[in-house]
């Protein structure tokens, strides 16, 4: 059963007051938040021992109605921020593998 609690992304308060980093990358991140704490709960851990999130830019651009574009630019920006890692691509069709750092 999900809690009131379950129904909402969560933002870390410095990242919200943060002028370094768009609005969209912050709701961008909150999503990332919520699917590493799911990742983590199926134990979705790499070769070395870190939980992964494996999400589709596609799905990313769908779900927050941006283009592949808008969303290439965010995951840079929370990348040169150090918010994020990403493990490119091993084979085609095959997700990237994002890390919260």
């Amino acid at each position: 059963m999900l809690s009131f609690y379950d129904d909402f992304y969560r933002i870390p308060a410095d990242i919200v007051t943060s002028p370094y980093i768009s609005d969209s990358a912050k709701i961008l991140y909150a999503i990332l938040l919520f699917k590493y704490v799911e990742a983590r709960k199926n134990n979705q851990i790499d070769d070395n021992g870190r939980v992964f999130i494996s999400y589709a830019q596609s799905d990313m651009a769908c779900d927050l109605h941006k283009s592949d574009r808008t969303i290439r630019r965010l995951l840079n920006e929370l990348t040169e921020t150090g918010l994020i890692g990403i493990q490119t691509k091993h084979s085609p069709g095959e997700n990237r593998q994002i890390y919260i750092i």
